[in-house]
């Protein structure tokens, strides 16, 4: 598989910029949503990339934002924006309007949200204490059922939801989820029971006890050190592409996963690209060279010689 770019949006001012992005979503009327955190705001766009509005502003009160971190539409084309610095799920019509919002734990770090039913939200959501990282709530933000293989607990400071969570994609009659360290991508069906779970070599990736530094001042993270899963989107064919992201060789290494375990591609980019949403055969991905850009690609089957990677798998 290649990436072929389709279509990039994004420039050094007016309404094609932005201050930081989060998250992209890709709604059923083929309109493309960029939650940016520095507006804060979400930015609306066409197919084509021509701007279509901007959802929200600054501010506490209703349809306001802090830290739009992560968005996903409904089946009916309603938003739901995770607002990291309110602790709450915001949301909006399809016609972009505000319509409610409710608090969820402010222990968890939500890397990835989907909404298979309206009122039915999955996180991937992670935090200090907990062991399983996908969480199903109701409309009003309540736990109703907690899903994944369970996380084996460290002590990481206090940083174990940024460290430990990993994210949920939607796949062909599924789910998948990818563990950040070590690599491992979990299969589900449908009703999120897990069906098997696909291993890499440890050396994929950094033990997240590596990256914690204790010092006389204090404790932090070494994120330049940290070779993580940071990302994983469904693709056609019951498929997943999974990135590693790597800043020690500054390299995104992505992997076309099958659900039998098999890596069918491996594509190195040596710039800062990042996979957030897959669509049939098409990838969103965060692009940052001279300023940040949503960047469509169109993704290309190709002949190859090599073998593929038959990964192991446990169910």
């Amino acid at each position: 598989m290649r990436l072929e770019e389709v279509l990039a949006i994004g420039s050094m001012e007016g309404d094609e910029s932005f201050g930081r992005i989060m998250d992209i979503a890709w709604d059923g009327r083929d309109r493309i949503l960029v939650a940016d955190d520095l507006g804060p705001h979400i930015k609306v766009f066409g197919l084509d990339g021509s701007y279509v509005g901007t959802i929200g502003r600054a501010g506490e009160g209703p349809g306001e934002f802090s830290q739009p971190w992560q968005i996903a539409v409904d089946p009916s084309d309603s938003l739901y924006v995770w607002d990291a610095g309110h602790s709450r799920i915001l949301v909006f019509s399809p016609d972009h309007e505000f319509t409610r919002s409710f608090l969820i734990s402010p222990a968890w770090v939500v890397a990835s949200m989907e909404v298979p039913v309206p009122d039915r939200l999955l996180l991937a959501a992670f935090g200090t204490g907990e062991t399983l990282p996908v969480k199903v709530l109701d409309k009003d933000g309540a736990v109703v059922r907690e899903a994944g293989r369970a996380i084996g607990l460290a002590d990481l400071a206090g940083y174990e939801g940024s460290l430990l969570g990993g994210s949920l994609a939607r796949v062909e009659d599924g789910y998948a989820y990818t563990n950040k360290s070590p690599w491992a991508i979990t299969w589900f069906d449908s009703d999120l029971r897990p069906v098997r779970t696909c291993v890499g070599p440890s050396e994929w990736t950094t033990p997240p006890g590596d990256v914690v530094q204790r010092t006389d001042r204090g404790t932090g993270l070494a994120w330049n050190k940290y070779v993580y899963s940071a990302s994983i989107v469904g693709m056609a064919g019951g498929t997943a592409l999974n990135t590693i992201r790597d800043p020690v060789a500054d390299l995104r290494v992505l992997h076309l996963v099958t659900r039998e375990c098999v890596i069918r591609s491996e594509i190195r980019l040596e710039f800062p690209v990042m996979p957030i949403l897959g669509k049939g055969d098409m990838v969103a991905a965060v692009r940052s060279l001279d300023y940040p850009e949503v960047v469509l690609y169109r993704a290309i089957a190709i002949r190859r010689s090599l073998d593929p990677t038959v990964l192991p798998q446990f169910r």
